[in-house]
């Protein structure tokens, strides 16, 4: 084979591993959007990488296994460090996941996930005091 030859495949190959990450990205956040379950996860720290936005550390529980991921965010993220929010994580492998900041942090009156997680975000019911 030429060096023109070698060149064509290279980026052919190139090409399709794109496509193929892209695929599976896209897929992995489809099967997550679509049949998905709640825990806590706890941002435990944060890292500056220097080519914009902040990276979030964050660990949660599915049937008593820890795991850890990171989410990329665009502003401060010191509002974030060491507080609980609710995560959305893939059954399956729960290792797909996502951090819902959108929603707050988690309520102080919410100890705990269920092992398995929530089917949805759990609403608070707040008590009403007699007076």
């Amino acid at each position: 084979m030429n060096s023109k030859s070698l060149n064509i495949i290279g980026k052919l190959l190139l090409i399709f591993l794109l496509l193929f990450f892209l695929l599976k990205s896209y897929i992995e956040t489809n099967k997550l959007e679509q049949e998905h379950r709640i825990t806590i996860g706890n941002v435990y720290d944060y890292y500056i990488p220097g080519r914009g936005g902040y990276d979030l550390y964050y660990n949660y529980y599915v049937n008593s296994k820890k795991y850890e991921s990171i989410r990329t965010i665009y502003e401060n993220p010191k509002k974030f460090a060491n507080k609980r929010f609710f995560v959305m994580f893939y059954p399956p492998n729960p290792k797909n996941s996502k951090l819902l900041l959108l929603h707050g942090t988690v309520p102080e009156q919410i100890q705990q996930a269920p092992p398995e997680g929530w089917e949805g975000i759990p609403k608070v019911v707040k008590k009403k005091v007699d007076e």
